[in-house]
């Protein structure tokens, strides 16, 4: 069944009344951090409970500094940095001899490249990082890169192209998002611009990017503080930084005053709509109500969507809401999936008429503690390991030079 999906865009001004919830309990974790003379930013929890240690690398560069035309990049060159260098042939493979997890990712924002490593194995994992990052241009060659392109291109198919629904988020960023807007494309790139792309654009992507100036190491678990600095120093220090990265233009555009509507048909056997509106930055201090409104929309059973449409009225089989809060924008994102014999049609009265409710009836103290209770056990659950605790501390002191910056969404 090739069945519709629906988008309609508009502007969020919605959020729930504050100072309705308890004051929640802070995670503190034991930090240190401090820069090297070259600019590296360092952070260091230690956490002995495990005789394990994470490394992450976060360099503050993605998809949000490519341009149109040669999107995709920072992706793509997070599948380079595993092809090895000169002195090291197989980057995975003195890690892996050890029992170690390595694995990497990249958004928007930021490419994060990390290792979980027994913790008499630092050293090693500390001198790779440094490794790949001095000399992983001088090991790029026609083969590697044409081979990674094949790889990233079989990714996009399995991940966007052949699944249900896998094309929806993309053209919901293009349109929510002003043409030419760092947000408008998708992190993995379109077919077009990875055929297009030079093994030469990739090295300058490289030369702009990644360098110890936009880049950010941190350790989580057990390890000796004075022995890690020293290895640090060794390995790091002697890099030199890299210009500046160039700014983010932003291009703007007229305020919308009406919805714009798209219909895409797909190979789904659910039609599925998805409503959305371009919102605000991570920093904007609307950014926590607009995560507390996702979970009161559609944040479980007891969610005013949930009810209305899956409970209620039985024209769903699932609802979701999101505020997706990033570095320089964000998007609001309600998404519905019609049960069977149901319509579109018949959902988005229902969507109107519950985001018109938030007007007559802001959520209720009620609401907002269940869906503070919700975001709290997700943001603590993005602290219960050194891996998910690096990975918190590394993006905070990256994107907005505070490794502590978790702490905000409790504020």
């Amino acid at each position: 069944m090739r069945a519709r999906l629906v988008a309609c865009l508009a502007l969020l001004l919605l959020v729930p009344r504050p100072g309705l919830a308890a004051e929640p309990k802070l995670p503190n974790l034991a930090l240190e951090s401090y820069r090297l003379p070259n600019g590296l930013k360092v952070a260091l929890h230690r956490d002995a409970t495990v005789p394990r240690v994470t490394v992450c690398v976060a360099y503050h560069v993605g998809s949000k500094n490519e341009r149109a035309g040669r999107t995709g990049f920072a992706h793509f060159f997070e599948h380079m940095m595993f092809r090895g260098t000169q002195h090291v042939p197989n980057y995975d493979l003195p890690l892996h001899e050890t029992g170690a997890q390595t694995n990497a990712t990249t958004s928007e924002d930021m490419t994060i490249y990390f290792e979980t490593v027994p913790s008499n194995y630092l050293e090693r994992a500390l001198y790779l990082e440094a490794e790949r990052l001095a000399f992983l241009p001088f090991a790029l060659n026609r083969e590697k890169f044409d081979t990674e392109r094949e790889v990233v291109k079989n990714e996009r198919r399995q991940s966007l192209e052949n699944v249900p629904y896998g094309l929806a988020e993309e053209t919901l960023l293009a349109h929510v998002f002003p043409k030419g807007h760092p947000y408008s494309w998708s992190v993995i790139g379109s077919m077009k611009d990875l055929d297009a792309a030079t093994l030469e654009d990739l090295k300058q992507f490289f030369a702009e990017f990644y360098h110890v100036g936009n880049a950010t190491l941190c350790l989580a678990g057990d390890f000796d503080p004075a022995q890690a600095k020293a290895w640090i120093e060794t390995y790091f220090g002697p890099l030199q930084p890299g210009p500046a990265p160039r700014k983010v233009e932003v291009p703007r555009e007229p305020s919308r005053q009406e919805a714009r509507r798209l219909e895409q048909f797909d190979d789904v056997q659910l039609p599925r709509v998805y409503w959305a509106w371009p919102t605000v930055a991570d920093k904007h201090p609307d950014a926590p109500a607009l995560d507390l409104l996702a979970k009161v929309l559609a944040g479980g059973d007891a969610s005013r969507l949930h009810k209305a449409l899956v409970l209620n009225k039985r024209l769903a089989t699932e609802v979701s809401a999101r505020s997706d809060t990033k570095e320089i924008a964000g998007l609001f994102v309600l998404d519905a999936t019609a049960d069977e014999g149901k319509s579109i049609a018949e959902i988005e009265p229902v969507l109107a008429e519950e985001i018109e409710r938030l007007r007559r009836e802001p959520p209720t103290a009620e609401e907002v503690t269940r869906a503070q209770a919700k975001f709290e056990k997700m943001v603590f659950g993005a602290l219960t390991s050194p891996l998910n605790r690096a990975f918190t501390l590394a993006v905070g002191f990256a994107e907005y030079d505070d490794p502590a910056y978790y702490r905000r969404d409790f504020a």
